[in-house]
């Protein structure tokens, strides 16, 4: 099974890890973690050296793809321009293809940025709205052989909101899902098979039900015909599980809540484990592979 994305061939016969890069001062686990006051008051700099060594880092930790986004895609957030989004996120990638051996995606549903990151070195085209924000999506990633990740989701992040009580009825929320998600493989018809990652989109307007069933349910989506990647690392739905004050659990506190869920992922069939912390998704996985070398005889 093999992942075409660009110049690369990404092999995905054993699971692997995407290492995130939020260059945002607003995302909900690591917002603000690259900004420095700028020269004028009120402004800022993005810290390209710090976000390297990071990106060695990840590399170092296991990662097989970096993924880059320069905007919030958190409930609630607020849109930003596309100049905006493009002076946050290529000084990142293009220091990083310089850098790194890896592919570099870019997590965006814009065309336009899409297509000046793939110019600046990115191999991946990684849209939360599945082809459905930007029409011009499916051509710029055609025209470039771009790796392509389609996401399910239902509203945009200024639609969302922090909630366990959304509205959704989750005992369709599968079906839901794979209709979905057929849709965003008509927008992007034009692309080969062979460039096409799909992505259930855990957190995007889904309820804590309906996520933990989605998490269940992942083998189910392998109908479709097309890998598995998933992003739910540290998401607030996990901390219903461990605590009965989800909300009052930071972020990095729900790491070992996120690996227990990947571990669990694995076992459905997921290839691709897209994680803020990129060592204890590696691991998991080097635990996921050794236990499938084990026969019993």
């Amino acid at each position: 099974m093999i992942w075409n994305c660009r110049d690369y061939q990404v092999d995905l016969r054993n699971p692997i890890v995407m290492g995130i890069l939020n260059i945002t001062p607003d995302s909900f686990s690591d917002g603000g973690k690259f900004f420095r006051s700028g020269s004028d008051e009120g402004s800022y700099e993005i810290d390209v050296n710090q976000v390297l060594d990071i990106a060695h880092q990840m590399i170092q930790d296991g990662a097989q793809i970096i993924d880059v986004g320069g905007e919030s895609t958190k409930p609630g957030a607020k849109p930003i321009d596309t100049k905006e989004e493009l002076n946050r996120v290529l000084p990142v990638i293009t220091a990083l293809a310089n850098e790194v051996s890896i592919p570099i995606s870019v997590d965006t549903s814009k065309a336009e940025v899409a297509e000046k990151a793939l110019i600046a070195g990115a191999a991946i085209v990684n849209d939360i709205s599945g082809f459905r924000n930007d029409s011009q999506m499916s051509n710029v990633c055609f025209s470039y052989n771009a790796g392509v990740v389609l996401m399910h989701s239902t509203e945009l992040p200024k639609e969302m909101k922090w909630s366990y009580e959304i509205s959704q009825d989750a005992m369709n929320i599968i079906s839901n899902v794979k209709s979905g998600l057929a849709l965003s493989l008509t927008l992007a018809a034009q692309i080969e098979k062979n460039r096409i990652v799909l992505d259930p989109g855990f957190g995007f307007s889904k309820s804590t039900e309906s996520n933990f069933r989605i998490l269940k349910g992942l083998r189910s989506l392998s109908d479709l015909g097309f890998p598995l990647l998933i992003g739910l690392s540290r998401k607030s739905f996990l901390g219903s599980a461990i605590s009965v004050k989800p909300f009052d659990i930071p972020p990095s506190e729900r790491d070992y809540a996120t690996t227990a869920a990947h571990f669990f992922a694995l076992q459905q069939g997921v290839k691709i484990i897209r994680s803020h912390h990129v060592k204890a998704a590696n691991d998991a996985i080097k635990v996921f592979r050794k236990l499938n070398e084990v026969t019993l005889t």
